[in-house]
């Protein structure tokens, strides 16, 4: 099956959720072509055989909170140029060969990763020929939380499918202790998700917890998580992982230094680092893959904003969370609010000693109770989009 697949280029959340997906249906056979804005782009060229860049909605950070005028003056602004450059992307997407081969045939496994060895760039022509036909015309579209392929599925009649966790906003009940004073942002929050992607043939779901599905046409599955968190060992160590990515967390060293019996190991603060740098009990790392998913396996506890990638690895791992969620940002909220609400963790609008000894103190109750969340990697959310496209694509 030809697939166009979208992805959101906000966070890294959905790119690392589209890796798993996209490495998956390639294993299935299918051919899988990636348009996606942003960081997206870049974290997701190295893995997946034919990646894209398109432009995307841009938030405007101030502090640890959501600018909301700002991030509206910043995307109007860039409205046309971007409207531009996505058709440019699509209409070039469209002009692709219809079969794409590599140096070295693919073979993928579930839940594996493309290597970059495996995918030898540039790609080459299968065939020369120009005809039409050679072209690749996309059978079915999957977005995850991506406007741009909705609007191309809907202009060419393509059957479209949504995969992301933003949709529970939208179609999953929540009870009143999660919502609870948060009654304006939630509605906003509805509005604009419902408005990303409307009229979905299917929506996928992933969620950590369970809600009522109140809308059709609606699964709910588990996390989807990206191989290398899967592959992952938990070990019990005496640190704790701190990822912080928000320029509002500029006091944070000093809280911190405030416990020192407590070892931080601390990721996203310095980003002019390219080494490991002690201070006192703060131990500054680089951004790494292998060496964040190491330091999480075998860590006390994280304490991060509430973005659901990681708060679902955490799970995972068993790894309790203190969650500080954007303000502003409804979706960390809800996300923060269900982690305190299941009892896995700790949710805090204000990051100080206080919240952080809690989680210390607590660490053994949340542990006990995310050992009751069940998971079976991704095989449920695999079988389900699996079922989805056997529907859709007949």
């Amino acid at each position: 099956m030809r697939i166009l697949y979208g992805v959101a280029g906000e966070g890294l959340g959905h790119a690392m959720r589209t890796q798993a997906v996209a490495a998956h249906l390639l294993a299935q056979g299918h051919d899988v072509r990636v348009l996606a804005a942003g960081r997206a782009a870049e974290a997701l060229t190295p893995h997946l055989p034919y990646v894209r860049r398109i432009e995307g909605l841009e938030l405007a950070i101030a502090g640890n909170k959501i600018d909301r005028t700002g991030t509206l003056i910043h995307n109007l602004s860039r409205a046309l140029g971007n409207v531009r450059h996505n058709f440019a992307a699509w209409q070039d997407l469209l002009l692709e060969p219809a079969a794409l081969a590599v140096e070295t045939p693919q073979q993928l496994a579930v839940n594996a990763p493309v290597s970059v060895a495996a995918v030898k760039q540039p790609l080459q022509l299968v065939s020369q020929t120009s005809s039409p036909s050679a072209h690749f015309a996309p059978e079915l579209v999957i977005s995850d939380f991506e406007s741009w392929t909705w609007c191309c599925a809907r202009m060419h009649g393509l059957p479209f499918l949504a995969i992301d966790n933003c949709q529970s906003i939208n179609r999953l009940a929540h009870p009143k202790a999660v919502r609870a004073g948060q009654r304006a942002s939630f509605e906003l929050a509805r509005a604009i998700v419902k408005a990303k992607t409307p009229g979905a043939d299917h929506y996928i779901i992933t969620t950590f917890f369970k809600a009522e599905i109140i809308k059709k046409r609606t699964t709910m599955v588990p996390p989807i998580l990206r191989s290398a968190a899967l592959r992952a060992v938990p070990r019990d160590g005496a640190h704790v992982v701190v990822y912080q990515s928000a320029e509002g967390w500029r006091d944070l060293p000093g809280v911190l230094k405030r416990i020192p019996q407590v070892d931080f190991h601390i990721y996203g603060f310095r980003r002019d680092i390219d080494t490991d740098v002690r201070d006192d009990n703060l131990l500054f790392r680089p951004i790494s893959e292998h060496g964040f998913l190491n330091d999480l396996a075998s860590c006390r506890a994280v304490i991060a904003s509430a973005g659901f990638t990681l708060m679902s690895e955490a799970l995972w791992l068993g790894k309790p969370m203190l969650a500080v969620p954007l303000a502003g940002q409804f979706e960390q909220m809800l996300n923060a609010r269900w982690l305190d609400h299941l009892g896995y963790g700790l949710m805090t609008e204000e990051l100080g000693r206080k919240e952080i000894l809690k989680l210390m103190d607590r660490g053994d109750a949340y542990r006990e109770r995310m050992r009751r969340h069940r998971q079976h990697g991704n095989a449920e959310a695999f079988e389900a989009i699996d079922g989805q496209l056997e529907r859709l694509v007949r």
